[in-house]
């Protein structure tokens, strides 16, 4: 779980890297919403389906889904 949730806030970065055209800034703008936003949930499952290709356990796997939802619900603006 620890490795998906590195991976989660690396997505974070990376999406707000791109919205701000990679450029180096001292504050960066932020416009999307990440958490509900259909492209960070696609890409934290996929970060959760590579780790659990790598490590298979079920119950892990369900744990990594359920985060990226509840990320959703509890944090919509994020």
């Amino acid at each position: 779980m620890v490795n998906w949730a590195i991976g989660h806030e690396f997505l974070h970065y990376a999406m707000l890297m791109r919205e701000n055209d990679w450029k180096s800034q001292t504050i960066y703008q932020k416009n999307i919403k990440h958490h509900c936003n259909p492209e960070f949930i696609d890409l934290t499952a996929g970060i959760a389906e590579l780790i659990s290709d790598a490590q298979p356990q079920a119950r892990e796997r369900l744990s990594m889904y359920s985060e990226i939802f509840r990320s959703c619900a509890r944090y919509p603006d994020q």
